[in-house]
């Protein structure tokens, strides 16, 4: 089974302090194959797939600097386990309502250029000039997702919308929240 749509991300990072939360926007296409079926049940492994573009922008009181994060890229791409019920389980279900609920491991990746702006210091009245510096975050950890499955159509197409949670667990523990809504064929 394949589904494409639109993803939104938030993104609030815990270790990189110049960061508070970045938004952003791609779209998504989640191939997934059916497991174990039965008539409005099945268990299936899926690659939920998102590209886009995100940014954020932050201020560090500490230092009076204010920092435009730009990201000219996003990428995420989990591998999840859902058990679907109703609508979308399985291509032979009649059900126009249905729910899937899951986990798995994810890989997010972004790339981003942080601009300071230039600053008087609070000591002294210099500027600080301004600075462009390219970072590059990974995040790889644990995955949940929910949603619903909405039934369109006299087969089994339906439109899905998630709600998904990533836990960073290595150098960026950052929280990847996603909504997404998708089209099923």
């Amino acid at each position: 089974m394949h589904g494409a749509g639109l993803t939104i991300t938030v993104g609030v990072p815990s270790t990189y302090e110049n960061i508070k939360t970045s938004f952003g926007v791609g779209i998504i296409y989640s191939p997934r194959i059916n497991l174990y079926e039965k008539q409005n049940l099945s268990l299936s492994l899926g690659i939920p797939l998102s590209i886009g573009f995100s940014g954020g922008a932050s201020f560090n009181p500490t230092s009076n600097v204010s920092s435009d994060e730009n990201t000219s890229f996003m990428l995420n791409a989990p591998l999840i386990v859902n058990l679907n019920l109703g609508s979308g389980a399985t291509k032979d279900t009649k059900k126009r309502i249905g729910f899937f609920i899951g986990g798995g491991y994810g890989f997010y990746n972004a790339s981003f250029t942080s601009k300071n702006s230039s600053t008087a210091l609070p000591t002294g009245g210099y500027v600080l000039p301004s600075q462009n510096q390219t970072n590059n975050y990974t995040i790889v950890g644990p995955v949940e997702n929910i949603g619903m499955r909405f039934g369109v159509g006299k087969q089994y197409r339906n439109i899905e919308t998630k709600f998904s949670l990533m836990q960073g667990t290595y150098d960026f523990k950052s929280v990847i929240y996603g909504l997404a809504t998708l089209f099923n064929f």
